[in-house]
C-alpha cells in the first residue's frame, strides 16, 4: 500500500516505471525496517555502521527510482550513525603505543 503510494506520488514516466510498484513497495518496506532497527542498534556500535551501510543504499535506491532527492539523508546518515567516538578513541590509542 505504501508502495502504490510512493510510485502514484514520485515515479516518473519511464522504462523502470512498469515494476515501479514492486521496487516502491520493496523500499518502503526497507525503509520501515531499517528506520525501526535504528533505535535498537544506535548503542551497539558494531553494527552501526552495517545499519548505516543499508540506510544509505536504501537511500540511493529510492533517489535513484523514486526520482525523490535524497542526498541530504545519503550525506546525513553516516555522521549520525557512524561510531566517531569508537574510532576516534582506537585511533588515539593505536597512536599512543
Amino acid at each position: 500500500m505504501l508502495g502504490r503510494f510512493w510510485a502514484g506520488l514520485f515515479a516518473r514516466e519511464s522504462a523502470l516505471f512498469a515494476t515501479g510498484l514492486r521496487v516502491a513497495a520493496v523500499l518502503a518496506t526497507t525503509a520501515l525496517v531499517l528506520e525501526l532497527a535504528t533505535v535498537r542498534l544506535v548503542p551497539l556500535p558494531r553494527l552501526r555502521p552495517w545499519l548505516a551501510l543499508g540506510l544509505v543504499g536504501m537511500h540511493v535506491g529510492i533517489d535513484r527510482v523514486l526520482h525523490i532527492d535524497f542526498r541530504p539523508m545519503i550525506a546525513l546518515v553516516p555522521v549520525v550513525l557512524l561510531p566517531w567516538p569508537e574510532w576516534w578513541e582506537r585511533r588515539r590509542r593505536v597512536h599512543e603505543t
